[in-house]
């Protein structure tokens, strides 16, 4: 297994909250076909398999939908229990050939979440990432590859 290189990994002052709670799911579920859709990025226009209902702004900072709706809408500010549930990263796989998939938080793998902190990002992701690994380690869950 990959050794974790950071330091900062369970000295999580390394990442103290902003002030501002960032958007860590913007969905929304459809009243007339019942489907949850999700937008995942900025521009990423989603609508359900009715079309009555869409969402749009992903986790950039904005929060677009049909007024209709049912917003499912969470932040990084909430307990750490829906954030592994909600959060989700992009990945093209290892070799970076692959179609981008949209992962969980709480389904990468200890190698994938190692590999996040040690490629960098926002101090709000790189807090969330740290703090499913620190989640892991206190409750004793491994996901290794092998595993998978």
């Amino acid at each position: 297994m990959r050794s974790l290189k950071r330091k900062t990994l369970l000295n999580l002052k390394c990442f103290p909250m902003e002030s501002e709670p960032h958007i860590i799911y913007n969905g929304v579920i459809c009243p007339k076909c019942t489907d949850e859709i999700s937008s995942n990025h900025r521009h990423d226009y989603v609508t359900c398999s009715c079309g009555q209902s869409f969402v749009d702004g992903g986790v950039g900072g904005y929060i677009r939908r049909s007024p209709d709706a049912i917003p499912v809408v969470f932040y990084n500010n909430e307990p750490h229990e829906i954030i592994r549930n909600y959060a989700r990263r992009g990945t093209r796989g290892k070799s970076l050939d692959q179609p981008l998939k949209w992962v969980k938080i709480s389904e990468m793998t200890d190698e994938h979440l190692a590999a996040v902190l040690d490629y960098g990002g926002a101090d709000w992701h790189l807090k969330i990432i740290a703090d499913e690994l620190a989640y892991r380690n206190k409750n004793n869950i491994k996901l290794s590859e092998d595993e998978m």
